[in-house]
């Protein structure tokens, strides 16, 4: 589920960025050549991953806060239906792999 949103960290300008959302892991990058070529990936596991709305302001619309317990940043989609999507997908997926984590553990006890 490919998706190019505006990544906006606390110590850095906003950025356009590519996301990809897989079932364990948020994928985004750099985009070098339109849907062909990207560089500097990083990878979030969403099974330590946490998802906040943002209010609309004056500023800037439609975004959510991405936490993880090594970076925190702020993603901005074009349209609230599209951050409604994604936030969708993306909670769903945290909630479905916590779940699979924890039936693991209780299975190895």
């Amino acid at each position: 589920m490919p998706r190019i949103f505006w990544q906006i960290a606390k110590e850095k300008g906003p950025k356009q960025r590519q996301f990809f959302l897989f079932n364990d892991i948020l994928v985004y990058g750099n985009i070098l050549i339109a849907k062909k070529r990207y560089n500097k990936q990083n990878l979030i596991d969403l099974a330590s991953c946490c998802i906040e709305d943002l209010v609309d302001d004056t500023q800037v619309r439609n975004g959510w806060l991405i936490r993880t317990p090594l970076k925190s940043f702020a993603v901005y989609a074009a349209t609230a239906t599209e951050k409604k999507e994604w936030m969708m997908h993306m909670q769903r997926s945290v909630h479905d792999l916590r779940i699979k984590n924890f039936v693991k553990r209780v299975a190895r006890v």
